[in-house]
């Protein structure tokens, strides 16, 4: 599965992305952007590949966990 940066999309306004900061003030600006990133990093690429196995890492609350 491939998941699209959300500035790269056209969602958001983000100080990573420098087409994205020429967007109108309409766009909200992206608040936890990190200040620099590594070629590695998610920020760093336009699509993002993820398998389906890794899925459920990739989430803020585990399900059926306690949070």
């Amino acid at each position: 599965m491939y998941f699209q940066c959300p500035a790269h999309a056209g969602n958001l306004r983000c100080h990573l992305v420098a087409s994205s900061m020429r967007r109108g003030v309409n766009i909200l600006p992206a608040l936890a952007a990190p200040p620099a990133v590594d070629g590695r990093a998610a920020c760093s690429k336009r699509y993002t590949r993820l398998d389906a196995a890794d899925l459920p890492l990739h989430q803020r609350d585990l399900f059926g966990s306690a949070e």
